[in-house]
């Protein structure tokens, strides 16, 4: 681990970079039924040939057959690539981008979960920089370049890729993930519709809503943020605690998953500015690993990372308890600290997240914390600066 000192002069000058950047210039189309605006968008940018960056399943179901449709008859051809598997890595970006460049495509339209986005940002990264590897763009700020037109249309709320200046591409070489961010891979363009999710199994609802849970709660407890980013984690919190319950339930209500889809957009603008933790650097080392979902790994970590904070985060906490409507008048901090800590292990129950992490083995605990570790010491300005052995004793607790 990094000496402690650096790593707070480290996040407190990254944290002052990010204040000077905005990523409110998107542009943003909303409702049911908008994806089929995206043609205007792209006519309107005088795009003739687009990338459509996807999944085998999307066009399976046939879910872009009407936005396929009105792009042909504006005579925008749509070079389809439906090679993203989940967690992508470095050769579906390549294969991405040799489709990219062999038909001539003037933009990149990525439909899908994180997954896809992810992929979508790096391939449009990779056709800006051909002269730069995946591998050394990993950190930050390692772009640095405008990106063709790119569009992100989420199937999923939860990760916020569509909004953030971040992607996580997996090493399979190595069985590591690591992440790409620079404010040039923020999509140009965003369109959250609700219709889209409508499918989504309860299980993937369940786990990417708590992705993007916890994208909030982790930018909001973290240390130099904003008063206005933490309006917006706030805000995020309080949708998706209000929706998921109900959108795991019934897959078609729609207004829960237009919450869950805007409560996810803002934890994106959240986080992509106030960062994540030791709860993402964790589950990207467990990821990595055992090929755990994301989302269902950040579920079943966060409680225990919050506990192991303390009174750090209590102060924080209570006011994200207070707006989620937890607590007693009167309630001290750490009371309201613990009510929220709770509520979130309740949600868990509720929406089918087990309390602890299939298959961890205490002999790979060495290796998930030496990767957490990297990730999380000096970038992300936590709480609490932890050394591996206390994070070793937070992974103890989820075997």
């Amino acid at each position: 681990m990094k000496n402690k000192l650096f790593c707070r002069i480290y996040q407190l000058c990254s944290a002052l970079l990010l204040r000077i950047k905005t990523i409110e210039k998107q542009e943003l189309i909303t409702g049911n039924g908008s994806v089929i605006r995206i043609a205007d968008l792209l006519k309107s940018r005088g795009i003739a040939r687009v990338e459509l960056i996807t999944t085998a399943g999307t066009v399976k179901r046939g879910m872009l057959d009407p936005l396929l449709a009105r792009l042909a008859a504006d005579d925008i051809t749509a070079a389809v690539f439906d090679g993203v598997k989940p967690d992508p890595d470095i050769d579906c970006i390549e294969a991405a981008v040799l489709l990219f460049q062999e038909a001539d495509c003037q933009a990149i339209l990525a439909v899908g979960g994180g997954s896809a986005l992810d992929c979508a940002k790096i391939a449009a990264a990779r056709a800006a920089r051909p002269d730069k590897r995946i591998l050394q763009m990993k950190g930050l700020l390692k772009i640095h370049k405008k990106l063709p037109l790119l569009i992100a249309v989420p199937t999923t709320a939860g990760t916020g890729s569509e909004i953030t200046a971040a992607a996580v591409v997996t090493d399979r070489s190595r069985n590591y993930k690591f992440t790409i961010m620079d404010f040039c891979i923020v999509p140009a363009a965003a369109v959250l519709d609700p219709a889209l999710t409508a499918g989504l199994p309860a299980g993937i609802t369940a786990e990417t809503g708590m992705d993007a849970f916890t994208h909030a709660i982790e930018a909001y407890t973290n240390r130099f943020s904003s008063d206005k980013i933490n309006d917006y984690a706030i805000r995020a919190m309080q949708l998706i605690d209000g929706s998921l319950r109900e959108a795991v339930a019934d897959g078609s209500n729609l207004k829960a998953r237009e919450s869950l889809l805007r409560g996810s957009y803002y934890a994106g603008i959240a986080f992509t500015n106030g960062y994540v933790g030791y709860v993402h650097a964790l589950a990207h080392a467990v990821g990595g690993l055992y090929h755990i979902a994301h989302g269902r790994a950040c579920a079943v970590i966060l409680p225990a990372v919050l506990e192991a904070y303390g009174d750090a985060v209590s102060p924080s906490m209570a006011k994200a308890a207070e707006a989620l409507g937890l607590g007693s008048a009167g309630d001290s901090d750490r009371q309201k600290r613990d009510a929220l800590i709770a509520h979130i292990r309740a949600l868990n129950r509720d929406i089918g997240i087990p309390e602890t992490i299939e298959g961890l083995q205490e002999q790979d605990l060495p290796e998930i914390v030496r990767r957490a570790d990297a990730e999380a010491n000096p970038g992300y300005p936590v709480p609490v600066i932890f050394n591996r052995e206390q994070l070793t004793e937070i992974l103890r607790r989820l075997l």
